[in-house]
């Protein structure tokens, strides 16, 4: 961002978007630079945000595998994504104190790592209840933390374009939940949820599965 003297009291316009900020004793005010690095940030606004509820709302694919490799009641399964829900849509205001406390770029990358362990834990899932506490509990608070510093960074680096930016940023979302689940589902097909089972050419299965596939996608874009 640029620097600037501080405008007069009533210049709206020219206020709106700025943050203050004291150098040599005299105020000076941040201006979004409406493009240029604002742009990349727009990019990984945007791919967290497809990221993120994408993924959430991916769990119908995932919910056949968890029942079947579980032997679980569709009652006991149905909780896990709403401990996920429930943590990701109630988190919205400890996120945005701590994003103004610390940094957008703090919050994010704890939620990020967090998501992507509980993720990655899910392979060593045993029982739904193991499921409760790491996607459920850590996926869903990793969420709650990582998505909204997506939305609000956004406004600290556009005025004039902010509503064009706003919308392509959460526009994410849209793309994931339409990529994602078929994404998702051809790497249960192919590679089950924590392993396949031997081909017809009794070949060993493949090391990686779904779990750990999609935790890596995730934790690289982070």
């Amino acid at each position: 961002m640029s620097i600037k003297k501080k405008p007069k009291e009533d210049d709206h316009e020219a206020l709106a978007g700025e943050e203050e900020a004291v150098t040599d004793g005299q105020n000076y005010v941040l201006v979004p630079p409406d493009g240029g690095w604002g742009w990349l940030v727009l990019l990984g606004s945007t791919l967290v945000n497809m990221l993120i509820p994408g993924t959430l709302k991916s769990f119908g694919v995932l919910f056949v595998e968890f029942t079947e490799a579980f032997h679980a009641s569709e009652t006991a399964a149905s909780w896990i994504p709403a401990i996920c829900y429930f943590l990701y849509c109630s988190l919205g205001p400890v996120s945005s104190y701590l994003s103004s406390k610390y940094s957008y770029r703090t919050v994010t990358l704890i939620g990020g790592t967090l998501a992507s362990l509980g993720l990655m834990l899910c392979y060593f899932a045993d029982s739904v209840t193991f499921l409760y506490f790491s996607y459920g509990m850590m996926f869903g608070c990793g969420a709650g933390l990582a998505f909204p510093p997506g939305i609000f960074i956004v406004t600290s680096y556009f005025v004039k374009y902010r509503g064009f930016a706003n919308g392509v940023a959460i526009s994410g979302s849209c793309l994931g939940s339409m990529f994602l689940p078929p994404f998702l589902g051809y790497l249960i097909e192919h590679y089950g949820y924590k392993y396949k089972t031997k081909n017809k050419q009794n070949s060993p299965p493949p090391p990686q599965n779904s779990c750990r596939i999609l935790n890596y996608i995730i934790y690289l874009i982070y």
